[in-house]
């Protein structure tokens, strides 16, 4: 494979969307009665004198359920303040209670000489399957003049969960006892309701991506993600397969930040508790001697679990990933080029090559940002900014079609222009038709830099755009009904989501700017976790202004003092009710009284050939960070140097606090670089006592081998009691400088200018000819300009 990157296609590559699949399994939402005997013949009453513990069990979900409520039937209240009753619950040991799982919270008591039944809340308290625990009723103070209701029947009421039921008998004893209990045959009248909490799934999410050779800012991304995290005695192992590219000839895979309790070995992923309930590797393509692009296909091995059941395993998206080429363009030196760096329809959109625009009764204009440059003699650095030396009209050729067109800025550069924005005008059409789609291409003109009449300009790439013009509903430029998406703001993305109690930001974008305003509805919901407040579980509305393309929904989050699972938020596009479309539809909603709508895409867009996951809804993640008190992190970001001048490479680690004993600072290596021959690195890294900052020494190895260029990144692990924490992996990027390939400086210049003229001079002379260090300077500044070895410019 190549070495260099058109620039263009850097700039297509970082114009695409980073699509992170997150989770998508729903733990309901729906508060429903477990079990319930309140509606059975009343029984006798029960003093509150007495403390009680009301046996029950629970169903057999594998997932277990999350207690919400308790309703407790009682037949006198005199008297009793919050302080005198708690009620909470216990596990179970040997026929008693146990240990206590978490207090409800009380409702308020009134004083009733009738039957009440009142509600003790809670949010959430964790219920195995197939589990017996007591309901425990605890008095602080004698309060006999109060009495709970009781039933003599050993039945429980219709439409109660399968499984669940309410023990026949309720432990009791005095109020300041701590002793045995004693049982009376009788039950209290209670009511159990909660959330079913959701199979346990695991999902696989490869959306369309692409990996750039020797590139580790144009990386692709493969999600492994359960329902939930692991807990201990838990282990979730996820097999890899791969087809049409092999590793680690083709491309390499790193476990990225973030993944306590995830490891992978070989095309393995495991996930063992406590862990994380989402892990992300990154596809780094390799560079390699052959000149094609590939397309690697991942898919899900048999998946196995302990401790846990895994019902269901899914691919999301087509499991597609282009490993591309860095096949470098290599025009005559000196030569302007032109490039094309972006082309954007004013109020349409743009996916990679493909453009979409609609009418408008004054025309639609499309603007095309372009720039000179010229290939650079250093290496590594592509192409550097060129003013133009005289007037450069570029060709532009562009489909022809119903709409009439104008260059209203002509596609054409002037004595001294280094970059231009060109503009096109697309004129409307009055007819009703179909959406057009037109061809627009820059080339350059025909010409031959050897033949003594080079050409004005070449053009690095000259692949066509596609330009689809929309036609309004009434044959003009009617009511735009633009497609409208939602996604995770990129940064938060980036970092893995975040904190709890920081708001999740969504940018919800339309494809086309109404002419008037309108009203877009998102459905916000928990898939994961409990982080967002009910009230915040809703429907919520954006709106856009009229020709605004682009507005953000921001999501409370809330934070507490609890080491929990992260939790996932969803945000999908809906109607004014909540009403989700179905995968697969194209759904138009227009709220009533508004002329303006918008439309909800689920199929996603199709761009040359290529399918793309459509945007009808986002999720994020909120990182619970109650449990990691102590971490380390890089404070040293990724960076590249000379192998022949870096020498020692300090990677800085930050400490946070201070430790109180010294401790060894784990850490793990990846990347092509080999550890010895490219580069050393200790064994072992000692954080002294009271250190906030630790030094992991890279020393760069000036070796004699030409090997393009090296990665070598280092992994954070858990040290000492200390977590990783992000950023916890840095990276080296080692460029090779070996003969006739690394960057010329100026004595290698001068000593080939020398050598020309004493070879000049002296053509005979075979001693000045077969200089070793003539000719080792001569094909490192053959190579910089673009020659092979040997070869005589001149």
């Amino acid at each position: 494979m190549g070495r260099g990157l058109r620039p263009v296609l850097v700039a297509a590559l970082l114009a695409l969307p980073l699509l992170a699949a997150l989770p998508t399994g729903a733990e309901a939402q729906t508060t429903q009665t477990f079990v319930s005997n309140t509606g059975q013949a009343d029984g006798a009453q029960y003093a509150l004198s007495t403390d009680y513990a009301q046996p029950f069990t629970t169903g057999s979900n594998s997932e277990g359920y999350s207690l919400r409520s308790v309703e407790v039937e009682f037949s006198t209240i005199s008297n009793i303040t919050s302080s005198q009753l708690t009620a909470s619950i216990h596990s179970e040991s040997s026929g008693s209670p146990g240990s206590s799982l978490g207090t409800l919270t009380n409702p308020a008591f009134t004083n009733s000489n009738s039957d009440q039944t009142l509600t003790f809340t809670s949010t959430g308290i964790d219920l195995a399957a197939n589990t017996t625990y007591f309901l425990v009723i605890d008095m602080s103070s004698n309060r006999g003049s109060s009495d709970l209701r009781s039933t003599d029947s050993n039945n429980e009421d219709s439409g109660n969960l399968a499984g669940w039921s309410i023990g026949n008998n309720t432990l009791r004893r005095q109020w300041n006892s701590t002793g045995a209990w004693a049982t009376a045959a009788v039950s209290l009248k209670i009511s159990l309701g909660g959330r079913v909490k959701p199979p346990f799934t695991l999902t696989l999410s490869i959306p369309d991506d692409l990996a750039v050779e020797d590139d580790l800012a144009n990386e692709a991304q493969i999600r492994v993600a359960l329902s939930r995290a692991l807990v201990s005695g838990e282990t979730v192992t996820v097999p890899l397969n791969f087809a049409g590219a092999s590793r680690p000839a083709d491309f390499n895979l790193l476990l990225g930040s973030n993944a306590t309790g995830v490891s992978r070995s070989g095309n393995t992923v495991t996930f063992t508790g406590p862990s994380v309930a989402a892990a992300t590797l990154q596809v780094l393509a390799v560079s390699d001697s052959t000149d094609d692009d590939e397309t690697l296909t991942v898919s899900l091995g048999t998946v196995t679990s302990t401790g846990v059941t895994v019902s269901s395993s899914t691919r999301s998206g087509n499991g597609e990933i282009r490993l591309l080429e860095t096949v470098p363009y290599t025009p005559s030196p000196g030569l302007p080029l032109v490039v094309v760096d972006s082309i954007v329809p004013v109020g349409g959109s743009c996916t990679g090559r493909e453009c979409e625009i609609t009418e408008a009764p004054a025309g639609s204009d499309i603007i095309i940002n372009a720039r000179l440059v010229r290939p650079a003699l250093e290496k590594g650095v592509g192409f550097v900014a060129v003013a133009a030396t005289r007037q450069i009209a570029v060709n532009a050729y562009l489909q022809p079609g119903v709409h009439a067109h104008q260059w209203l800025t002509p596609p054409t550069f002037a004595v001294g222009d280094k970059s231009k924005v060109w503009l096109l005008r697309m004129s409307p059409s009055t007819a009703v038709e179909s959406d057009v789609r037109r061809m627009l291409m820059f080339s350059g003109p025909p010409g031959n830099w050897d033949d003594g009449n080079p050409p004005p300009y070449g053009v690095v790439d000259n692949d066509p755009y596609y330009i689809t013009i929309k036609d309004g509903p009434d044959g003009s430029a009617g009511n735009i009904v633009p497609v409208v998406t939602v996604e995770q703001w990129h940064q938060q993305k980036l970092d893995g989501g975040v904190a709890e109690g920081t708001p999740v930001n969504f940018e919800v974008k339309s494809s086309s700017p109404a002419q008037g305003p309108f009203t877009v509805h998102l459905k916000v919901e928990e898939t994961a976790g409990d982080c967002v407040a009910a009230a915040n579980e809703r429907v919520h509305e954006v709106s856009f202004a009229p020709q605004v393309g682009r507005t953000v929904l921001t999501v409370p989050t809330e934070n507490d003092n609890t080491a929990e699972r992260d939790c996932t938020v969803k945000v999908s596009l809906a109607d004014a009710n909540g009403n989700v479309p179905a995968d697969g539809t194209t759904t138009t909603v227009v709220p009533a009284g508004s002329r303006f709508g918008y439309t909800i895409d689920t199929v996603g867009p199709t761009v040359n050939g290529n399918k793309f996951p459509p945007k009808a809804s986002a999720t994020a993640t909120v990182r619970d960070d109650d449990s990691v008190a102590r971490k380390v992190s890089f404070v040293t970001n990724p960076q590249q140097v000379d192998e022949s001048t870096a020498g020692r490479v300090d990677l800085v680690v930050a400490v946070d606090p201070a430790p109180s004993a010294d401790f060894d600072l784990n850490f793990s290596l990846s990347g092509n670089a080999t550890r010895g021959s490219d580069y050393t690195v200790p064994t072992t890294v000692t954080v002294a006592s009271g250190a906030t900052y630790a030094t992991i020494p890279v020393t760069i190895v000036d070796d004699s081998v030409e090997d393009s260029g090296e990665w070598v990144v280092v992994h954070l692990e858990a040290s000492g009691g200390y977590e990783p924490f992000t950023p916890v992996r840095s990276a080296i990027k080692i460029l090779n400088h070996e003969p006739g390939q690394g960057a010329p400086d100026w004595t290698d210049y001068q000593t080939v200018v020398s050598y020309l003229i004493e070879a000049r001079d002296n053509p005979s002379n075979a001693a000045v000819r077969g200089n070793p260090a003539h000719i080792l300077k001569w094909n490192r500044v053959l190579a910089a300009i673009g020659y092979s070895s040997g070869e005589e410019p001149m």
